[in-house]
């Protein structure tokens, strides 16, 4: 049987956890997140040309996120958040684009 986990309420993951990522994702608001994403995006535009959905895949690693698909089963409102904070990234980074 796994380890039991006080902070999530449930068996440990180890080195799959990510309940801090859970927490920041929680206390940030959207308009906080699409802004570090595109100021990032701009901030790389000369050097290596990344892409909105690379910035959006690199922006929620270094937030700790390691699983989506365990986070939207447990987690529906916070998978919901980031897909709204990609919404909004992809949105604005096209009429950058433009």
């Amino acid at each position: 049987m796994k380890d039991w986990c006080s902070m999530v309420g449930g068996p440990c993951r180890g080195k799959n956890c990510d309940f801090w990522a859970r927490i920041k994702i929680k206390k940030k608001s959207i308009e906080e997140m699409v802004k570090e994403i595109l100021t990032k995006l701009e901030h790389e535009a000369g050097d290596n040309d990344s892409t909105p959905i690379q910035a959006i895949q690199e922006y929620w690693e270094c937030l700790g996120v390691k699983n989506r698909k365990v986070l939207r089963k447990e987690k529906p409102d916070t998978s919901e958040k980031m897909k709204e904070v990609e919404r909004r990234v992809l949105s604005q980074a096209a009429r950058q684009e433009e």
